[in-house]
This record gives structure tokens, sequence and C-alpha cells, in this order.
């Protein structure tokens, strides 16, 4: 009996897995007045992706950079960051390893101005700090730049290299640049031989076509990454020609109002055109969501009366208004904006994710294969949009 029921616990388990959810033959597509090209035949396409959790882990946009690549040619990961050193989840497609722990200073802490800078995280590195990037998926060499803000502009290095003729340095009011000339080996050191706060290290490989930063922030909203100048500041140095913003959950499940959301989406955008003016921006808006109840029953169960707690999700109201703003804002100044609530099935479609098992059980966050469905639909969508040159 016990091995019956082990056989059929197996074969609903793998069923669940392999079921999709219901899109309810929903178009995926972007919303555009024109549509643009990526041509990548003699130089690299530069994507930023910014968001809130469902990007930190870069499962959505890990498939959305796959795919790109896998089309248009690789030019690399992009943003790496010591994730796993600050005590927090990072993408699966390379590793790190530090000589010490280390603190952080986050973007989700912004409430007034502050300075964190791309990665929407700063790591705290003492003097004496080394740090391993191993990069899994991309093999091959890299051009390295480290983005960080030290006393002497010299103090983060590549591979303890200390010829000075083999990176050039380029130093704002803000921050540093240190652009390495000659590549180095999937799996690089960057040393600190002063205290410095590190913003983000950039890697590509030297090669025409996709170049896709993936930057998130667990808990992050519009307002969190406005109060950040030197975010801004360096998505500027980035130099994208697509930008795209996958933000919006946070705020439906807090006490912002509909007016403030608004306000804080308008600032976001103005802040993101003044720093990449040239590049192409397309909204994402936030999924489907639902509320977690919880409520006490009572009854009686052989002759005794028994509590019972019941716990339902329902529609998150809220987070629907948002989405409608969001649509209607980049509708009335001619942005691009990709419906995911709608492409995932509507009001009410993350009960049947969570079914699928697509999604978690918070009825917010989704699996690794949710992601992954939700960035084959907008790469489906934006290959509708885009021409080929």
């Amino acid at each position: 009996m016990r091995k019956s029921i082990l056989i059929i616990s197996f074969i609903l388990t793998h069923v669940i897995s392999w079921a999709q959810p219901n899109l309810k033959g929903n178009e995926s597509v972007i919303q555009s007045t024109q549509p643009f090209a990526i041509s990548t035949a003699t130089h690299v396409f530069k994507v930023v992706h910014i968001g809130d959790s469902h990007i930190q882990a870069d499962f959505f946009s890990g498939k959305i950079r796959e795919l790109l690549q896998d089309h248009y040619g690789n030019a690399g990961i992009g943003l790496v960051f010591p994730f796993k050193q600050i005590n927090t989840n990072g993408p699966k497609s390379y590793s790190s390893l530090s000589s010490q722990p280390l603190t952080s200073n986050k973007i989700v802490k912004c409430r007034n101005q502050c300075s964190v800078g791309i990665a929407a995280y700063n790591a705290i590195l003492p003097a004496g700090t080394d740090i391993i990037f191993s990069l899994k998926k991309d093999t091959s060499t890299q051009f390295v730049s480290l983005l960080y803000s030290a006393q002497n502009p010299n103090a983060l290095k590549v591979n303890n290299d200390n010829n000075a003729g083999n990176y050039a340095v380029q130093t704002t009011d803000n921050y540093t640049i240190a652009s390495y000339k000659n590549e180095v080996n999937a799996a690089f050191t960057i040393n600190a031989t002063g205290f410095t706060l590190l913003n983000g290290v950039i890697v590509n490989n030297g090669k025409p076509g996709v170049l896709y930063h993936s930057i998130g922030a667990n808990g992050a909203t519009f307002a969190n990454y406005n109060n950040s100048t030197l975010f801004f500041d360096q998505l500027s140095a980035l130099e994208p020609d697509l930008i795209i913003i996958s933000l919006g959950t946070n705020e439906s499940v807090s006490e912002i109002t509909n007016d403030s959301f608004v306000y804080n989406m308008h600032q976001f955008y103005l802040n993101t055109r003044q720093a990449a003016n040239q590049a192409k921006i397309i909204f994402t808006t936030p999924a489907d969501n639902a509320i977690k109840h919880t409520a006490s029953v009572r009854k009686k169960v052989k002759g005794k009366w028994r509590t019972k707690r019941i716990t339902t999700y329902k529609t998150n109201r809220k987070l629907i208004e948002q989405k409608d703003i969001m649509l209607a804002y980049c509708n009335a100044n001619k942005i691009m904006v990709w419906d995911l609530f709608t492409a995932m099935g509507g009001e009410g479609s993350m009960k049947e994710w969570v079914k699928t098992g697509y999604a978690a059980r918070d009825h917010i966050h989704f699996s690794k294969g949710g992601y992954e469905l939700q960035g084959q639909l907008f790469y489906n969508a934006l290959m509708q949009l885009l021409i080929n040159p």
C-alpha cells in the first residue's frame, strides 16, 4: 500500500510540474507606437532590466537574456555582484566567494536621498578583501569594469594587477570606473587594497551581440530607486540601448495611494530618461497577485467545539488599479508597455499558476519555471515588435 501511494505521489508531482497555467489565449504584445531594431552585426546592443525581487534572482530576465543572445549573439552577462556575501540571493549564472564576511547598503532602505549604486546594493569592502567571481554559462575570457567609491581611486583592482597601464580609471564626483584593457579568465578576483564601496562589476566577452544587465532588489519600489542619484548616474554609464522596467508589485501590497504611485512612476521615468535619453524604454505591468486572509472558524467535532484557522487568497484589487494606471500612463505618454497581468491570464490567474506549480504559495512570487515562462512570453512579444535589420 505504501509503495502504491509513493508511485501515485510521484506521478502527480510530475504531472503538476509539466502542466502549464491556462493563458486563455491572450495575445502577448508590447503596446508601442513605433517598432525598433536590434542591430548586433558589428556592435553590442546593451539591455538593462530593472526591477524588484522578481528580477533579483534573474530567472525572468535570465530567460530573456538567453533567448535574445541565442538569436542576436552573446556579448556577455553584464552586471555581476557578490550577493551571497551580503546575505541575499542572486543569479545562478555565476558564483562569488569572499575572503571575509561583508556588510552592505540597500536601495530598499532609501527612504530619503542615499548613494546606492547600479546593483541596488553597495558591498562594503575593508582593505584586504578579495572576491572571486566565477562565470558558469559564458566561460570565455572577459573584459572587466569596476564601479566603486574609494578615497584612493586605485584601491580596487582585478587579479591584484598593479600595472597602472592595464586599466583606464575614470573618476567622477561620486564614483570611479576602472575599465581593464586586457581579458581575464571567466574566474577572476577583485582585490581591495583600501576601504571601498563596491557598486557593481561589469563583464563582457568583447564579442558583438546582446549584453544584458539584470538589476533587481527584493522589496524595491519606484520611490526607492528615485531616492538614489548615484543609481541613475551609473545607469547612464552603462549606455543602454533598451531599458526594461519591472516594478509595481511592492506598491500593490503597501499602503501607498494611487496618486503617489503615479507620481513615483513618473519621477522614475523622468530620471531614467535623463540618464539614458537615447534608450528605448519598456514598462512591464506587475503580475496578478492575491492577498492572504486568515479567519478562525469554530466547529463542533464529536461533541466538542474546536477552532480551526482557514486561509484564503483573494484577488488584490489595488494591484489591478495600479496596473490600469501604468497602462494609461504609458499610453498617454507614448511609452512602450507589456501587460504581464493580461498575458498570464488576467484577474484571478495567480491561483492557477500556484496550482500548476508555476507560482509560489504566497501568491506573489513565482517558481523558476514560472519566471522562465514569463520570459518566453516577453521575448515572443518583443520579437513581434522588432524590425529585423
